[in-house]
């Protein structure tokens, strides 16, 4: 929520605190990312979802009874654990329900669609938390306990796909199924190159998030029309996706990844070189791309992996991207306190090209030549 920190310090936290619980959050998504997805392939991607709605309005809950740091703690705990069962999970209970009806074909289209959804109800709710908490602080996290509790009751009208049902096994050891499952993905060339493209360009995408606000400040934004901007920047993510199935005949799967991760390239050598409103071009472009990138691995992704592993290898797919965002944030981090922001991403977009030229001259072989229809 875009009033969560000023709910903490209203509360009486300091900033310590507050990074304490932002990395509780952070160290429970790690050590759990995976074992979410396992639990998912194992007994139920419905289950899973319902625990998700479960968990959140637990968060919800202990935020809006919150006072104190240990009330805000145990909202954290919660969170975590609601992103461990969700994680991966909708998109393979959405892969796994087309192919039972054989319509995978329509994967870009249906997972684009959600996610511009997706991405306009939180363009919404950036606009409207604030001037919701201004009239009362716990409203926010009231309208969260709602929201999750219709989470919870729909997923109770969810179906879950009875496609290769016949290979779950859920008498099978935790570790030898994740160990059987990190066999398949080092021995599959192809998905392992593209969760090594798609996250990798997705991770240097989200860590640069994290500068937006200081060159906004640059460009001479005013900050009062911050959430306005944020709000427009969800939409135009919701955007790519909804577009992404949209060029699937036009170019290569090969093609498209290349064009992608040299125009995001050409956008971060924009930020470090540009300055004023121009800074707003690539801050759009990019907001664009991801969305569309996203869809575009997700599919493919998903056409290479079997029914029954196929949360848990999603979920070791967002694992890589969080290790990832984590490595580049502590290291963009202490260069941005000797070179500022703009000479970062001169840094950051030099080490994306070279990261970039890398993985193209050892994976590029394996990724799919064939334009994306299935």
């Amino acid at each position: 929520m875009p009033i969560i920190i000023l709910y903490f310090l209203f509360h009486n936290l300091n900033y310590t605190q507050i990074g304490i619980l932002a990395s509780v959050m952070a160290i429970l998504g790690i050590l759990t990312e995976v074992h979410g997805g396992v639990f998912a392939d194992k007994y139920g991607k419905r289950l899973s979802l319902g625990l998700s709605a479960v968990f959140g309005l637990l968060t919800m809950f202990f935020y809006f009874l919150g006072n104190s740091f240990i009330y805000f703690l145990i909202a954290s705990i919660c969170y975590g654990a609601s992103g461990a069962f969700i994680s991966g999970t909708r998109n393979a209970l959405m892969y796994d329900t087309l192919l039972e009806h054989n319509i995978t074909r329509k994967f870009k289209k249906y997972i684009g669609r959600m996610i511009f959804i997706s991405h306009l109800v939180s363009a919404v709710v950036l606009l409207l938390i604030p001037v919701v908490y201004s009239f009362n602080q716990k409203l926010p996290f009231l309208i969260g306990i709602l929201f999750f509790t219709l989470a919870i009751i729909t997923s109770l009208f969810f179906k879950e796909p009875s496609v290769h049902k016949e290979e779950k096994a859920t008498n099978q050891n935790t570790n030898q199924f994740l160990r059987q499952a990190f066999q398949f993905l080092i021995k599959h060339k192809v998905l392992l190159s593209l969760i090594l493209f798609g996250e990798t360009l997705v991770a240097f995408i989200w860590v640069t998030d994290d500068y937006l606000q200081p060159l906004l400040t640059i460009s001479g934004l005013e900050i009062i029309y911050f959430g306005l901007l944020y709000a427009g920047f969800r939409v135009l993510q919701g955007l790519g996706s909804e577009i992404a199935h949209r060029i699937e005949h036009l170019v290569s799967f090969k093609k498209l990844v290349i064009a992608l991760h040299v125009l995001v390239g050409l956008m971060f050598f924009l930020y470090a070189s540009l300055s004023g409103f121009w800074l707003f071009i690539p801050m759009l472009f990019i907001m664009f791309f991801v969305g569309t990138s996203k869809v575009i691995f997700d599919d493919e992704m998903n056409k290479c992996i079997a029914s029954k592993w196929r949360t848990t290898i999603l979920s070791i797919s967002n694992l890589f991207q969080a290790i990832l965002v984590a490595v580049f944030a502590f290291t963009f981090g202490i260069v941005t306190d000797f070179l500022g922001v703009q000479g970062m991403f001169w840094y950051l977009a030099g080490t994306y090209t070279v990261l970039m030229l890398v993985l193209h001259s050892i994976f590029s072989k394996h990724l799919p030549k064939e334009k994306i229809i299935n």
